[in-house]
């Protein structure tokens, strides 16, 4: 059982059969290795995270959370992030009680195409 926000998104985006084609096993919370070469990847970050007591208690957090994807073609990095939409959105598990699409930007740089969505999710600290 999931015992933190970062196991549980990273267990939920793990078990999606059409980002896993894309993306294999590389997802990263926080942020990429180094040495991470082969795209497309994946990595997401909790940028902000406030208490929230008006849900079920006041163990209840607010996170802007941010998935970030390169990949060498613009498709790819679109697919990358259409899938982890399909996964987060209604998405309710242990800790993740719910999350909403904040926006999205893409970029053209010099390694791929980056492609980043934003969410607020709501989840149970523990």
């Amino acid at each position: 059982m999931p015992s933190s926000i970062q196991e549980e998104l990273r267990a939920a985006l793990g078990a999606n059969p059409a980002l896993m084609a894309l993306v294999g096993d590389r997802i990263y919370p926080g942020e990429i290795p180094d040495d991470e070469d082969p795209t497309p990847w994946l990595y997401y970050v909790v940028p902000e995270s406030v208490p929230f007591d008006a849900l079920d208690g006041p163990t209840d957090v607010r996170s802007e959370v941010e998935f970030h994807a390169l990949a060498d073609t613009y498709a790819t990095a679109k697919a990358v992030i259409d899938a982890v939409l399909a996964v987060v959105e209604g998405y309710t598990g242990t800790v993740l009680k719910r999350a909403f699409w904040d926006g999205t930007s893409e970029e053209t740089t010099e390694d791929g195409y980056h492609h980043v969505v934003r969410m607020t999710v709501w989840w149970v600290k523990s």
